[in-house]
């Protein structure tokens, strides 16, 4: 089921990442960076920003102890 709460607007992306909503439409539309369609508005996921971005996956504490 979706729920917003993880999930970011395409604006909150755009801050995240430093463009403009429209370059991050843009993005999402060529494929570049995935994103779920509700109605009229697209939503990415913290990890797809990570992906997209090259940054790996967080570890758990234990892992890096």
């Amino acid at each position: 089921m979706f729920d917003k709460k993880d999930f970011l607007s395409v604006k909150e992306t755009a801050k995240a990442l430093g463009y403009f909503p429209p370059y991050v439409n843009k993005l999402i539309r060529e494929g570049k960076l995935k994103a779920v369609k509700r109605g009229r508005c697209y939503f990415v996921s913290p990890e797809e920003i990570n992906n997209f971005v090259g940054l790996p996956e967080p570890k758990e504490v234990d892992q890096l102890l």
